[in-house]
């Protein structure tokens, strides 16, 4: 299942790479394949960019997220990599928009917007034969705000007025644990993209008392 994806679309967000990986998560680095532009439904004026919280001329976005972080009273944030961590790669095209990964299928509305996602990637050996077939979609509610649903999950994303994810709330379809996360932006660059981003995550289990834990993004932005 490509949980990078999810999180950042659904952040992309982001939202189910963490949640998969609360219980344990080992330390991996996702390598894009080949990439080509995506012309599937809808016109292509608008751009992909602010969906993954980023603004100008993005070329590629490098995100690596650690799982177990430090953050001290004074305020230092800082990874620990032997918690495990997840590195993906986005690209984007000149005119803003994803370039998806070889398996992936993509469907925009009228506007342009990506309103579906499918990953068709072959699966590992030792897994299980067959295709991936995971899928999500996305319901754009208002400017600030993007309903996503897929993988067993409904999830609430709020925005800012630049775009970037403030909150976000989870809830399984069908039994499960419920998830809120809430993002605090420590750094960014000279286009005003974020570049390290700490997670407040909230876990209600049923039946047991809430568990509050904290994962790092970092990313590595470059433009055309």
């Amino acid at each position: 299942m490509n949980k990078s994806f999810l999180l950042l679309l659904t952040t992309f967000a982001v939202l189910a790479l963490i949640a998969g990986c609360i219980e344990s998560c080992s330390t991996s680095t996702e390598t894009p394949v080949e990439v080509v532009a995506d012309t599937t439904g809808g016109p292509l004026e608008y751009s992909d960019l602010p969906l993954f919280e980023l603004t100008g001329n993005a070329r590629e976005c490098l995100t690596t997220t650690f799982y177990r972080v430090d953050v001290r009273h004074d305020g230092v944030v800082t990874p620990d990599s032997a918690g495990g961590f997840r590195t993906v790669a986005l690209a984007f095209d000149a005119r803003k928009h994803y370039l998806k990964k070889d398996g992936e299928k993509i469907t925009r509305d009228t506007l342009g917007r990506i309103v579906r996602w499918e990953d068709h990637t072959s699966v590992a050996d030792g897994l299980h034969t067959g295709f991936m077939r995971d899928t999500l979609n996305y319901n754009y509610e208002s400017p600030n705000v993007i309903i996503s649903r897929g993988m067993g999950e409904w999830t609430t994303t709020t925005r800012d007025s630049v775009g970037n994810i403030i909150a976000q709330v989870t809830t399984p379809l069908d039994g499960g644990n419920m998830t809120a996360a809430t993002n605090v932006v420590l750094d960014t660059d000279d286009r005003g993209n974020w570049t390290r981003r700490l997670t407040v995550w909230t876990v209600q289990t049923p039946n047991a008392a809430p568990r509050v834990m904290y994962t790092l993004d970092i990313r590595q932005i470059s433009y055309y």
